[in-house]
């Protein structure tokens, strides 16, 4: 999951089961071991800052430039 530095490092800290993202870019994403060390709040609270920070701005159009 994408999040902000400090968040990632934290997490990495705080469970053993969150790990730096093995096929991308570790200072950016995390990969989280399903098995149960992780609160299910926590991953939800990583989920939603994930897709926050992953989510289109909006459309623009390339017409006219």
């Amino acid at each position: 999951m994408k999040g902000e530095n400090g968040w990632l490092d934290f997490y990495r800290r705080k469970y053993h089961a969150v790990v730096p993202a093995y096929h991308l870019n570790k200072e950016h994403w995390n990969s989280v071991i399903l098995d149960g060390t992780v609160p299910e709040e926590e991953i939800c609270d990583m989920i939603r800052q994930s897709y926050h920070l992953t989510k289109k701005k909006g459309i623009q159009s390339n017409r006219g430039r």
